[in-house]
C-alpha cells in the first residue's frame, strides 16, 4: 500500500507580517489573499483606492461562493470603500 497526503506549505524564505484584527470568516479569504500579494509585490495593488470585497478562496486559489452580499456592500460603503470586489458566482 502507498499513502499520499496533500498539503499546502509556504515557499521558503518568505516572511509576511499581517494584522488579523477585525477580519473573520471564510469570506475574507479572497481579500486577505490580495492583501498578501500586495505586500509581496512592489507598489500598491489598488493604486491607493480603498477597495473592499468578499470571497472564499481554497488552497488552489479557486474563488468560491459567499453569502450576505447586500450587508457586506452596505458595510463597505459606510466604511468609505470606493470599490467592492466579489466573486462572479
Amino acid at each position: 500500500m502507498l499513502g499520499i497526503l496533500m498539503t499546502s506549505e509556504p515557499a521558503g524564505g518568505v516572511t509576511v507580517n499581517y494584522n488579523l484584527n477585525d477580519i473573520g470568516g471564510p469570506s475574507a479569504g479572497m481579500m486577505f489573499s490580495l492583501a498578501v500579494i500586495d505586500k509581496l509585490t512592489p507598489g500598491a495593488l489598488t493604486g491607493g483606492t480603498f477597495v473592499a470585497g468578499t470571497g472564499t478562496i481554497d488552497d488552489d486559489g479557486e474563488v468560491g461562493p459567499i453569502g450576505g452580499i447586500t450587508h457586506k456592500i452596505r458595510g463597505a460603503e459606510e466604511a468609505g470603500a470606493e470599490l467592492f470586489s466579489r466573486p462572479r458566482r
